[in-house]
This record gives C-alpha cells, sequence and structure tokens, in this order.
C-alpha cells in the first residue's frame, strides 16, 4: 500500500492562513454592503426623510483626534464614586430596615367606618334621595348664569 506524502503545516502558517482568509472576507463583505433604498415614498416626503436622505447623500467630515474632547478636570476619582456608593448603599439598607419596622397598615376598612361614624354621631347627615336630580339643577342654574370671556382680539 502506497502512503501520500502531505506537507506539514506549522502552526503559525494556519494562523496565517486563518489571518489572511478572514481579512478577505471581511473586506468582500464591506465592499459589498450598500445603504437601503428607501422603498416607502411616504418616508421620502416627509421633511425629516428628506433630511435624512440629504445627510445620506451629503456626508459630512470626519473627525480628528483633536476633535476629541479633554478630560474634564471637575470630575471625582474612581475612589471617590466608590465612597459614594458604599453610602448610598448602607443608607438604602437603613432605610429597609426602617420601613420593615413600620407597623402595617390597618386593612380592615368596615371596622374603619364603623368606629368613624360612631365617633361622629348625629352629625352625618343622610343624604336625600334627589340629591342627584337636586346637584344637576343647580348646575343647570350655574350655566344659565355664566357669561361667556370676550373674544379675543
Amino acid at each position: 500500500m502506497r502512503t501520500a506524502n502531505f506537507m506539514r503545516v506549522t502552526q503559525g502558517a494556519a494562523v496565517r492562513f486563518a489571518l489572511a482568509s478572514s481579512l478577505a472576507l471581511g473586506a468582500s463583505a464591506c465592499a459589498t454592503t450598500k445603504a437601503p433604498k428607501i422603498d416607502d415614498l411616504s418616508i421620502a416626503k416627509s421633511p425629516s426623510g428628506r433630511e435624512a436622505i440629504a445627510a445620506v447623500q451629503r456626508p459630512g467630515a470626519y473627525p480628528s483626534f483633536n476633535d476629541i474632547p479633554r478630560v474634564p478636570t471637575d470630575v471625582r476619582p474612581a475612589a471617590a464614586w466608590d465612597v459614594a456608593s458604599n453610602q448610598t448603599q448602607a443608607q438604602r439598607a437603613e432605610l429597609a430596615s426602617q420601613v420593615a419596622a413600620l407597623p402595617a397598615p390597618p386593612t380592615d376598612t368596615e371596622a374603619f367606618a364603623a368606629a368613624l361614624q360612631a365617633r361622629l354621631g348625629d352629625a352625618v347627615q343622610p343624604v336625600a334621595a334627589d340629591a342627584a336630580t337636586q346637584a344637576a339643577a343647580y348646575a343647570r342654574a350655574l350655566r344659565a348664569r355664566a357669561t361667556p370671556p370676550p373674544p379675543r382680539r
């Protein structure tokens, strides 16, 4: 039986081949990428759509490294942010323990209403049977008396 002589591939050659093929694939992908065409004419007719299309057709100048803003000097250092964060977390834990120590709010509304009615006694007048019709008549009378504001000039 005859064995084939294969060329021995080193690790460096395999890495170079993978790098070259990925660069070629990336370059071909960039060359074929185009801006999408706008098929919806309502977008192209709107003012903001026209501005967007004009901006794509006439791009501005590319920024340079000189356009990068300077690092601000009035920002606290990272260690101060860490201290402030730890203080906020401690305050949060303290607030949570204070909230947990509060008594539960009463949920028995019927007992609350009965106690309030007993405390008020006879001071509460019962609602008249025709209260809704009286309120509607009062509203009609107010509307009839109302005068519209003068017209604007």
